[in-house]
């Protein structure tokens, strides 16, 4: 977050004005029937389900846990994550594997500060909010055509 003050001396008062640049948020979906992986989304791999809240603001993609589990979560790889859209390398909607055509697969590349090379996430969603989420990004990104 980017804060800039400016003083304005007015007689013997001075006022200090601060002009915030905050991040706002355009989309927000979730926890129930949102699904997230790490890799690929398959039927057959560990998901953490029901669990997630999914945040689209103008800089970034944000999950945050709204359970917390006392043995597991925190130090896991699925626990809540932040993919700025400048680290995104390509995002896809995908049809969900089960083809029963009520959810959708939004599959995220991006390169993450922390360790080298590409790393990958999937979301599975409902097809209202799998479709409004994969355009959110789309006029923020670099990636998008």
């Amino acid at each position: 977050m980017v804060i800039r003050f400016a003083r304005l001396f007015t007689g013997k008062q001075s006022v200090e004005v601060g002009v915030v640049d905050s991040e706002q948020t355009l989309l927000s979906f979730g926890p129930l029937g949102v699904s997230v992986c790490d890799g690929a989304y398959r039927v057959f791999k560990w998901q953490w389900q029901n669990v997630f809240r999914i945040e689209f603001t103008d800089r970034c993609l944000r999950a945050s846990l709204t359970i917390r589990f006392p043995l597991f979560g925190h130090g896991r790889k699925g626990a809540s994550f932040e993919i700025p859209y400048a680290a995104v390398v390509s995002m896809r909607l995908l049809a969900h594997p089960t083809r029963l055509g009520v959810m959708q697969v939004i599959d995220i590349t991006y390169r993450d500060a922390q360790g080298p090379g590409v790393h990958e996430k999937s979301i599975a969603a409902y097809n209202g909010a799998a479709e409004s989420a994969f355009a959110v990004p789309r006029s923020f990104a670099p990636w998008a055509g």
